[in-house]
């Protein structure tokens, strides 16, 4: 599934710099980068039968960037740095998160081994 979710960002980024380099617009550039994370997230709920918080991220990130295209349209500074502070949350969100849940598991299986004993 990390295939899966490189697939996604990598996407996204080549599409909008696509869009971008033949003429569109910010906004139409973050609405056809939604489509890898949807196609993404398809496979993923395809595969496993449940969704994902990781695809749910970052096809809301892409939605809130165009949101904040039609918002700032002339504000450039501003734009970029709503971009860098949303991955900056998301860092912030998800770093304890993937820790936490590291070190549950890890107390988990040590519990268990001991248990066995």
């Amino acid at each position: 599934m990390i295939a899966v979710t490189v697939f996604e960002i990598g996407a996204s980024i080549v599409t909008v710099e696509f869009v971008k380099s033949h003429g569109g617009s910010d906004l139409s550039a973050y609405m056809w980068s939604l489509l890898a994370p949807a196609v993404g997230a398809l496979v993923y709920w395809a595969r496993t039968r449940r969704a994902s918080g990781a695809r749910a991220a970052i096809l809301a990130f892409n939605l809130r960037s165009a949101a904040v295209a039609i918002a700032n349209s002339s504000f450039q500074n501003a734009f970029a740095w709503t971009q860098i502070m949303t991955v900056a949350a998301m860092l912030v969100g998800i770093t304890p998160t993937v820790m936490i849940a590291r070190r549950l598991r890890l107390d988990g299986q040590r519990a268990a081994a001991q248990h066995r004993q």
